[in-house]
């Protein structure tokens, strides 16, 4: 039987450059509030590593 593979997040938001501040307020609500773990480009992705590796994970 397969293992269950274990998710590192609960919460995946997608979002235009626009709403960058309005997507952050939300993520940090998600997570204090709700006790999700949220992925968000701005906190997850390194400058000058794979985004496409890390992003596949999300």
């Amino acid at each position: 039987m397969p293992k269950k593979i274990q998710a590192i997040w609960d919460v995946f938001l997608s979002h235009s450059h626009e709403d960058a501040e309005s997507v952050e307020f939300v993520a940090k609500r998600l997570e204090d509030d709700g006790k999700f773990q949220v992925w968000l480009d701005k906190w997850v992705l390194i400058p000058g590593k794979s985004w496409q590796r890390i992003s596949s994970k999300a």
